[in-house]
């Protein structure tokens, strides 16, 4: 008597295991509902690349605009050096013109 009561709780077990797997078509639908771990990691990686390209875009906008301020910068120092250098010879030259009329 007992071990029919055995086998029958293992057919319970069995039955209720049997009930409760999913089957090919719904693996299917879930499949298309969800994502798989392959698919999340490549949605990430084409995500990381973007920002990549972005950042990157970004990054030589700004290191054009600081390129384009040296230069200037380079020029006005330049230019302030060869203003100074004419104000120094009118200031020679005044010097001499009024020395001679005086």
């Amino acid at each position: 008597m007992f071990g029919k009561v055995v086998d029958v709780t293992l057919c319970v077990r069995i039955a209720y295991h049997n009930v409760n797997m999913i089957t090919d078509k719904e693996i299917i639908k879930l499949a298309k509902t969800f994502i798989t771990k392959q698919e999340m990691s490549d949605r990430f990686i084409e995500l990381e690349d973007k920002i990549r390209v972005l950042f990157l875009e970004k990054f030589d906008e700004v290191i054009f605009e600081l390129k384009t301020i040296r230069e200037e910068q380079i020029i006005g120092g330049y230019r302030q050096s060869e203003h100074s250098d004419q104000l120094e010879n009118h200031g020679e030259r005044i010097t001499k013109l009024e020395s001679g009329v005086l």
